[in-house]
C-alpha cells in the first residue's frame, strides 16, 4: 500500500544524503549565557534586567479583540480617550481587530489616538479546529496578508503593526510564529498559561525551548529566533479558577467588579510586575453600566499611581528589550508617531468568496479608478522625518561645508563563490575617520544566489537589498509589471532573503528595480503596502550639479523621468533615493558606471583612480548630496587595474574627516533628522545583532522551468526551487511532513513521491529530463539506497518513460 501511495520521487531534494524536508529539530533548553537581551530571552519569571521589582515599572495591557465598528467605537472613546499615565504621556491601549465587519475609519482613528492596531485574522473563522490545523499558508493569509490589508484600508504606517493574537487563543505548533518570522511581526499574543500565573511569566523569545505549559496543544516546538512571545497571564475567578478572558463576576455588581479587577491587579503588582493584562470583550461592557463604571474607577487608580503605566503589547517588548528602572522610565519622552489622513470611502462591494454583498467603511477608495496625480509639494505642510519635496536644498537647512559627504557602495545582481572573493578584499576591516565600520549595499537577486554569503555580507555590517527574484530580461517586463508581479519580485524576495540568508526581516528595507526600468506607481505601492522603505532605481540627468537629495512621494516629484513610466501619485512615506549618474571622458551622463560609453581604459589605473576621484569632487565641492558608486563586480575581478583604482579611492576617503562611507538605508536615515558633521562624528556606530547560518547544500526541481538548481542556504532546504508565487520553496504535498520526514530520516532510505498536484504536474518537459532522473533514480534503487520505485520496464509514462 505504501508503494501505491508513494511511487516517484519527484524534486531531487530527497535524493541528499541530509533531509531537506525534515520537521525542524526541537528547541534546545535556553542557554542563559548565549541567549541576552535585547533579541533573546529565556522564558521565565524573573525580572528583566535584573531590577528589583520595587524598581520595575508596573505596565498594564488593555487589551481588545475582534472589530471595530460603529457600536464599540463609542465605548472606546468614553473609556480610553484623554487619559493620561502619571508621567505625562498618553495612556494607552492594544486592539486585535479582525477584518470581518471592521470599519476602518474607526481603527484609524484609534491609531490617530495613539493606540495600537493589531492582528487578530483576516476571518475569524469558527470553529477553534480550523486554527489548531492551520497550514503555514493559510496563518500567512490570515495575519501577514491582513497586515497588508490593515495598512491599506486604515491608512496607517505598515510597520506600526507589529503584533497577533490568534482566535479562541488556538495555536498551531509552529507555523505561526514562523510565518511571523519571515513576515517580520515582532509578538504573539496568543498563549496562555496557568503555571505561571504568580509570579507570573514576562514576555521571551522563541530562539530556545519555551517552559510554558501548553493549554491549547500543538504549542511550537522549534527554535525561532527573534519572535516574541507575550504570554496571556490569566485572571483568577471568585473561585480562585484561572480564566484567559474575563467575563465573570455579577455584571450587574459594580462594586464586586472593580474588587474583581483589582485584586487581579495586585496579584501581578505586589508580586514579580509581570504585565497585567486587561483582554476584555466590549461586550461585556456596554450591554452593563456597572462593569464599564469598574473598569473606568480601576483605570482612575492606576493613572494616578506614579509606579504604574497603562501601555500597548508593543511598548512592553520595546522595555523588555531594553529594561530601565522606573525612575529611567518616569523620565524618558513619551512615545512619538505622525497621526495619518483619513479620507472616508463608503464601500459596497461582492464577495467572490460566498456572493453576498458587504458593506464597510476604508480610509482608501477600494474602487479600480485610476489615482489622481500627486499635487506639487507644499513645504509647509511637507516636514521632515516623514515627508520630503524633491530638490536639491540640503536637508535640514545645513551648508555645505556643514553637511556630512556620505558615499554609498552599491553592488547588485547576485551573489556567489566568486564575487564574494572581491568583495572580502575591497570592503572588509575598512573604518570611516569617526571609527565606525564603512559599509556598503548589495542588492540581490535570488536567481544564482548564494545565502550563506549573503548572511556573511549582512553579518559583516553591510546592508542587504532587493533586486527582484527573478532579474528577468528584456526591460520591458519591468515596464509593463504589474501590481502582483512587482509583490512577487520584491515583496515576496524579502520573505525570501530573511529565511534563507536568516537576516532579520526588519532589516531589509530598500530595493532596485533591474535595468533602473520603472513602472509608475506599482512598485512604490508594493513598498508602501509592504512596508520597504525606500527605492534606488530613478535616475536622473537633469539634476547632477547640483544633484538631487533623497525625497518622498507625498507629493508630485519633479525629478526627470528617464525610464517611463514614472511614479504619479501621492504615495506618502515612500522614499526616492534617486540614481546621480557619473559624467564620462566626454561629459555625457552614465546612471552605472559599467555604461559609461567614454570610460576609461580598464588597463589603466591612474586614469581610473581620476575618473571616480573627478565624479566625487562634483559632489563633494558641490551641496553634497550622497555619491554614488554603482559597479558590477564583472569590471572589478578581470580588470585588476579598475580593481586597485577603486581601492585607492576608498583609501582617500576612508581618512577624510567630512566623508562617510555608509549605505543606502543609512542616509535615508541621516536626511530624516539631519545634523552637522560636528554631531554626527560624535554619534554612537550603528548597532546590529550578527545571525547564525548553519549552511545546507540543496539540489533542487524548478517548478518553473524543470531544470535542478543548486543553492547555498542558512535554513533547510525547500522542496522545490524557491520561485515566482512560491518564495519558500514549499509544496502542496498531501503526504504528511512527519511521514515524509520519518522514512526520509529513520528508516535511512528515500521513500520516492509524487506529491498529485498542480504544482509538479508537467514538471519534466522533455523525454531527456524524464530519462536523465529516471536513470539516476535506478541507479539508487540498485545500490539499496531507494527502497520503493516502480519496476524499470514498468510503463509509467505519467510519471518516468522506460
Amino acid at each position: 500500500r505504501l508503494a501505491l501511495l508513494a511511487l516517484l520521487l519527484v524534486s531531487s531534494a530527497t535524493l541528499a544524503e541530509d533531509s531537506s524536508s525534515e520537521v525542524p529539530a526541537a528547541a534546545e533548553p535556553c542557554d542563559r549565557e548565549a541567549c541576552k537581551l535585547p533579541n533573546c530571552r529565556c522564558s521565565g519569571t524573573d525580572i528583566p534586567g535584573g531590577l528589583t521589582p520595587r524598581d520595575t515599572p508596573q505596565f498594564v495591557v488593555l487589551a481588545f479583540e475582534d472589530s471595530v465598528h460603529e457600536e464599540n467605537i463609542v465605548t472606546y472613546r468614553r473609556v480610553l480617550y484623554n487619559r493620561r499615565n502619571s508621567n505625562g504621556c498618553a495612556a494607552s491601549a492594544t486592539f486585535f481587530v479582525s477584518h470581518l465587519y471592521s470599519n476602518y475609519v474607526f481603527v484609524n482613528e484609534l491609531y490617530n489616538r495613539g493606540h495600537e492596531v493589531a492582528l487578530h485574522s483576516m476571518t475569524h473563522m469558527n470553529p477553534s479546529t480550523y486554527w489548531r490545523d492551520a497550514t503555514y499558508d493559510v496563518i500567512k493569509q490570515e495575519f501577514a496578508d491582513q497586515r497588508v490589508q490593515m495598512s491599506h484600508f486604515a491608512n496607517i504606517p505598515f510597520d506600526s503593526i507589529t503584533g497577533m493574537r490568534v482566535p479562541f487563543l488556538q495555536l498551531s505548533g509552529d507555523n505561526s510564529f514562523r510565518v511571523m518570522s519571515d513576515y517580520g511581526l515582532k509578538y504573539d499574543n496568543s498563549w496562555a498559561t496557568n503555571a505561571y500565573t504568580s509570579p507570573a511569566m514576562w514576555p521571551y523569545t522563541l530562539d530556545y525551548q519555551s517552559t510554558q505549559d501548553c493549554l491549547a496543544p500543538p504549542c511550537p516546538n522549534a527554535s525561532i529566533p527573534g519572535v516574541w512571545v507575550n504570554p496571556i497571564i490569566p485572571w483568577v475567578d471568585l473561585d480562585g479558577k484561572p480564566c484567559s478572558l474575563v467575563h465573570e463576576p455579577d455584571l450587574f455588581n459594580e462594586t464586586l467588579w472593580f474588587q474583581f479587577i483589582l485584586n487581579n491587579f495586585e496579584r501581578h503588582y505586589f508580586g514579580n510586575r509581570a504585565p497585567f493584562g486587561v483582554s476584555l470583550l466590549e461586550g461585556v461592557i456596554y450591554p452593563f453600566p456597572q462593569v464599564l463604571s469598574a473598569l473606568e474607577r480601576f483605570l482612575d487608580v492606576i493613572n494616578n499611581l506614579d509606579d504604574v503605566f497603562m501601555v500597548t503589547s508593543d511598548e512592553v517588548i520595546e522595555w523588555v528589550k531594553n529594561p530601565v528602572p522606573i525612575s529611567q522610565y518616569r523620565t524618558q519622552a513619551c512615545r512619538q508617531f505622525i497621526p495619518t489622513t483619513c479620507v472616508p470611502s463608503q464601500c459596497e462591494v461582492i464577495s467572490s468568496y460566498d456572493g453576498r454583498e458587504y458593506e464597510f467603511e476604508s480610509c482608501n477608495d477600494s474602487s479600480s479608478e485610476v489615482p489622481a496625480a500627486a499635487e506639487p509639494c507644499d513645504r509647509e505642510a511637507c516636514k521632515l522625518p516623514n515627508c520630503r519635496c524633491s530638490g536639491t536644498d540640503i536637508p535640514g537647512g545645513l551648508t555645505p561645508r556643514d553637511t556630512p559627504q556620505f558615499v554609498v557602495l552599491a553592488f547588485e545582481d547576485s551573489v556567489h563563490e566568486e564575487n564574494i572573493v572581491t568583495y572580502r578584499r575591497v570592503l572588509y576591516n575598512r573604518r570611516n575617520s569617526n571609527g565606525c565600520a564603512a559599509s556598503a549595499t548589495f542588492f540581490v537577486s535570488h536567481l544564482y544566489s548564494n545565502y550563506v554569503f549573503v548572511n556573511e555580507l549582512y553579518n559583516r555590517g553591510h546592508e542587504v537589498a532587493l533586486h527582484s527574484m527573478t532579474h528577468t530580461n528584456p526591460s520591458t517586463y519591468w515596464r509593463d509589471a504589474t501590481y502582483d508581479v512587482i509583490k512577487q519580485e520584491f515583496a515576496d524576495q524579502r520573505v525570501q532573503m530573511s529565511h534563507f540568508a536568516n537576516i532579520p526581516f526588519d532589516s531589509i528595507t530598500g530595493m532596485r528595480v533591474p535595468f533602473l526600468q520603472l513602472s509608475g506607481d506599482n512598485s512604490f505601492r508594493v513598498m508602501s503596502d509592504y512596508g520597504l522603505k525606500y527605492d534606488n532605481s530613478w535616475a536622473t540627468n537633469a539634476y547632477t550639479s547640483p544633484a538631487m537629495w533623497p525625497y518622498t512621494l507625498d507629493y508630485q516629484s519633479t525629478q526627470d523621468c528617464l525610464a517611463p513610466p514614472c511614479p504619479n501619485a501621492s504615495i506618502p512615506g515612500v522614499w526616492v533615493n534617486p540614481i546621480i549618474p557619473w559624467v564620462d571622458l566626454d561629459g555625457k551622463p552614465c546612471s552605472l558606471v559599467h555604461e559609461c560609453y567614454d570610460a576609461p581604459d580598464r588597463f589603466n589605473e591612474t586614469e581610473w583612480f581620476q575618473f571616480i576621484l573627478s565624479n566625487f569632487e562634483r559632489h563633494y565641492f558641490g551641496n553634497r548630496a550622497p555619491f554614488g558608486v554603482f559597479l558590477l563586480e564583472a569590471i572589478l575581478y578581470p580588470y585588476p587595474a579598475v580593481l586597485r583604482a577603486l581601492e585607492r579611492f576608498l583609501d582617500v576617503i576612508n581618512n577624510l574627516d567630512d566623508v562617510f562611507m555608509v549605505t543606502s538605508d543609512e542616509v535615508i536615515e541621516w536626511v530624516k533628522n539631519p545634523v552637522p558633521i560636528s554631531q554626527y562624528r560624535t554619534q554612537a556606530c550603528r548597532q546590529f545583532i550578527p545571525t547564525t547560518c548553519v549552511p545546507s547544500q540543496c539540489e533542487v526541481i524548478s517548478s518553473y522551468d524543470g531544470r535542478e538548481y543548486e543553492f547555498e542556504s542558512c535554513n533547510v532546504c525547500p522542496r522545490v526551487y524557491p520561485w515566482l508565487g512560491n518564495p519558500l520553496g514549499q509544496t502542496q504535498c498531501k503526504i504528511p511532513d512527519e511521514i515524509y520526514s520519518r522514512c526520509l530520516v529513520n528508516a535511512r532510505w528515500t521513500l520516492l513521491v509524487f506529491c498529485d498536484c498542480t504544482a509538479y504536474m508537467g514538471l519534466y518537459t522533455s523525454e531527456a529530463n524524464y530519462r536523465r532522473h529516471c536513470t539516476r533514480l535506478w541507479k539508487m534503487k540498485e545500490s539499496g539506497k531507494v527502497r520503493y520505485l516502480p519496476e524499470r520496464n514498468g510503463r509509467h509514462e505519467k510519471y518516468c518513460l522506460g
